[in-house]
């Protein structure tokens, strides 16, 4: 009975095109934007975009790596090596931590206090 009802089951999620999208993670569409990003990387709910996150996990794989009790020192390692190594630029990073801030539910403060350092050559000098 079991080994019928898992059949089953795994033939409606193949029937009805079933794609996984994880409880943190929303789906709000997707626009390509001038600068090479994506958009929206936060849905109007609050919740990262699941369909972005491909896209900033090639620009800023060492963001997303952060966990959700990153240290500032942390996100500012993470920040500089996305940027020096991986050649991320100011708004891929910005996407990177506006993806995991929705993600972790941390506050914006943390994120913009970020930028603002970098974007003032006050980090990854």
């Amino acid at each position: 009975m079991r080994r019928a009802l898992i059949a089953i089951s795994a033939t409606a999620i193949a029937l009805l095109g079933f794609t996984a999208v994880p409880a943190h993670a929303a789906t709000c569409g997707l626009t390509k934007d001038a600068d090479g990003t994506y958009s929206p990387v936060v849905c109007a709910n609050g919740k990262p975009n699941a369909k972005v996150k491909r896209f900033i996990r090639g620009a800023t794989p060492t963001i997303l790596q952060l966990k959700k009790t990153a240290t500032n020192d942390q996100i500012v390692a993470a920040v500089c090596t996305d940027t020096k190594t991986n050649k991320a630029t100011y708004p891929m990073v910005q996407d990177g931590l506006d993806y995991v801030a929705a993600w972790y539910k941390w506050p914006a403060s943390s994120v913009s206090s970020v930028m603002n350092q970098l974007i003032n050559g006050k980090i990854c000098t």
